[in-house]
């Protein structure tokens, strides 16, 4: 059984739900905390979860829920029993039988291929930290972007858009990359929160990543590389009168293999 690979790590710890992984004395049981995409398998006839740093998993709380469908990015808190009576065939299967419970959907937003401006957007928030990070699964790609301010009103509703520009030319971030891809984010807020106000607040935002995943890695390729290695900006201060983007605040960088896990 092929295990999923790490596509992209989020790197903004504020935002990120932490990964715990115990396996309890030798009992061969682990329990993790992991964002995963929700699919349906041709291969095994199931819907499984696909986590970002483990197998694929059966999980009843979600096979069985209708309300969940091909595509979701959820969080997902789970339990293997690696000797159990289920997991024996667990090679062949290609997942790993689970318990435990899974989050409401993670809401949607869509990424734009095209250029940006710096121009400010009505009601448009500043950030203060952010990562991104690629799930697969057997059929789907997404981007989960993790967008953090520096506080947020109580039930306070905003608006994300991402863009990628497929003709940019990639950045070199010294000691990590010389050709690193761009994604960009801006907010804007849509509807007043209540008090009280929270401090660091984040969100979560997922993307549609077949594109994206489909040309960096054909760019990528092409250069010889085998490796993708991307990031995600967010709008951090404005100029004096607010008519420009000043500074632009910076993850940090993800990768994903060329090679798909589904090779």
């Amino acid at each position: 059984m092929k295990k999923l690979k790490v596509l992209g790590l989020v790197a903004a710890s504020a935002c990120m739900v932490a990964l715990t992984s115990c396996l309890d004395g030798g009992s061969n049981n682990y329990q993790r905390m992991d964002y995963a995409l929700v699919d349906f398998s041709t291969k095994s006839f199931r819907t499984l979860v696909y986590p970002m740093n483990d197998y694929p998993l059966y999980l009843s709380a979600v096979a069985n829920d209708a309300s969940f469908k091909a595509g979701d990015c959820i969080i997902v808190n789970y339990e293997v029993d690696l000797k159990s009576v289920e997991n024996d065939a667990a090679s062949a299967n290609g997942f790993y039988v689970s318990t435990g419970t899974a989050s409401a959907p993670i809401e949607t937003a869509t990424l734009r291929f095209s250029t940006m401006d710096e121009t400010p957007l009505e009601n448009e928030l500043l950030m203060s930290n952010g990562g991104i990070a690629l799930l697969v699964s057997e059929n789907l790609y997404r981007l989960l972007a993790l967008n953090q301010h520096t506080s947020l009103q109580t039930n306070q509703k905003n608006s994300y858009s991402f863009f990628f520009d497929s003709n940019q030319t990639p950045e070199k971030v010294e000691n990590v990359a010389d050709r690193v891809y761009t994604v960009y984010v801006r907010c804007q807020k849509t509807e007043e929160g209540t008090a009280p106000t929270i401090s660091g607040m984040s969100e979560a935002r997922v993307m549609d990543a077949a594109q994206f995943y489909g040309i960096t890695k054909g760019l990528e390729s092409a250069a010889g590389n085998d490796v993708v290695y991307y990031q995600l900006k967010y709008p951090e201060t404005f100029n004096a009168d607010t008519t420009a983007i000043k500074t632009w605040g910076t993850s940090t960088v993800s990768s994903f293999s060329i090679k798909s896990y589904n090779e």
